[in-house]
């Protein structure tokens, strides 16, 4: 039996990046304290907000996203088809 995946239950991108940026500020922050510098808590989440957004810019643009760039104007809805009832038989 072949497994789907929806939407719905697929990791979005932006989760996925911002997954990667926690994991290299944590290295970064590791590394910087075996060098004895010690980095606040504020500053590596500050270093987390800045780059999730700029990784995730990048997986679009190399397209390794399936959401649209977004810079992509967003499609208009599709309008809803009238229904006109047709008339009743006089009696």
């Amino acid at each position: 039996m072949m497994k789907t995946t929806t939407k719905a239950s697929a990791v979005s991108t932006a989760a996925a990046s911002g997954g990667v940026v926690g994991a290299v500020v944590v290295m970064i922050v590791w590394g910087l304290g075996l060098a004895h510098v010690t980095v606040p808590a504020e500053v590596a989440a500050a270093l987390m907000v800045v780059l999730s957004p700029i990784v995730h810019l990048v997986a679009q643009r190399l397209g390794l996203s399936d959401d649209p760039p977004t810079s992509d104007p967003v499609p208009a809805p599709t309008p809803a088809p009238v229904v006109v009832n047709p008339p009743t038989p006089a009696v």
